[in-house]
């Protein structure tokens, strides 16, 4: 079967988690591919794939695998927003900081969206969007409208989140 390049970057960022004992998962489940997106960058862990606001955007939104296309809508809705893939949490980690600086600049809030849990997502958002809890059975878009996946969710949580924080910086998440 012939795969997405997005799906290819998956599969070898996958490979290189497998030395760390990792496991990743792909879908062919319609996740398009998305401008911006390589191998080179994925490899990073996390990177900016749309950015409206410059070195000092709004918001920022990340999502990884499928989400990430729902971080992008939203983002093109919200003035001076940037979206993120972060395909991989723990090589991003491993960056320097300046690079992780550049991804997720301090001072800005960030809203993280991933279907399958927020768990863990507190460390690098301010907001998590994604399931918060177990049993939810039906198809993908009757959950994800469940669980506020949605990109008009996203809008009204990151905007709701600019205006908590205004012109007052939010605490950095990402430890620099």
């Amino acid at each position: 079967k012939q795969k997405t390049a997005y799906e290819i970057c998956a599969c070898l960022v996958g490979s290189e988690m497998c030395i760390r004992d990792r496991v990743s998962t792909q879908s062919t489940g319609g996740t398009p591919q998305l401008d911006g997106s390589s191998v080179a960058k994925a490899r990073r862990g996390a990177y900016v794939l749309a950015a409206d606001g410059g070195d000092k955007p709004s918001v920022v939104l990340v999502g990884t695998g499928t989400e990430t296309a729902l971080c992008v809508a939203a983002a093109a809705r919200i003035a001076n927003a940037r979206a993120v893939s972060m395909p991989c949490c723990e090589l991003f980690d491993e960056q320097d900081a300046a690079y992780r600086a550049s991804v997720f600049p301090p001072g800005v809030p960030v809203v993280s969206v991933e279907a399958l849990s927020t768990f863990g997502w507190n460390k690098y958002s301010h907001v998590q969007i994604g399931m918060s809890s177990f049993g939810a059975s039906a198809p993908a878009p009757k959950v994800y409208e469940h669980f506020g996946i949605t990109v008009d969710n996203v809008v009204a949580k990151a905007e709701a989140l600019i205006a908590k924080f205004g012109s007052n910086a939010p605490p950095t998440q990402i430890e620099l």
